[in-house]
């Protein structure tokens, strides 16, 4: 129905303006439709555009491999690896 949630995106800016941290997630039955792939590119153009920012982060455990592959499809590269609550996690930049 038109009630059920199908994803969010977030966003928090940094103090410096020209950085965010990123989040997001799909509905699993949504996984695979092409949804990802449209609604990410409107987002990342509000936060490249309309907030400014240049530089984004995201992070994903190690071993979610969805989340690994949206992050490679928009374009993000590892820049670090850390530990949260006993989990490896990658960190990813996004340049604009």
């Amino acid at each position: 129905g038109q009630d059920e949630v199908t994803g969010l995106f977030m966003a928090v800016r940094f103090e410096e303006h020209d950085r965010a941290e990123i989040g997001f997630a799909i509905a699993p039955q949504l996984w695979g439709t092409g949804v990802f792939g449209r609604t990410i590119e409107v987002y990342l153009d509000f936060l490249f555009n309309e907030w400014g920012v240049k530089t984004l982060i995201g992070k994903t455990q190690v071993g979610n491999v969805r989340a690994m592959g949206a992050m490679r499809k928009v374009g993000a590269k590892v820049i670090e690896e850390t530990e949260r609550n006993g989990h490896l996690e990658y960190v990813w930049t996004i340049e604009r």
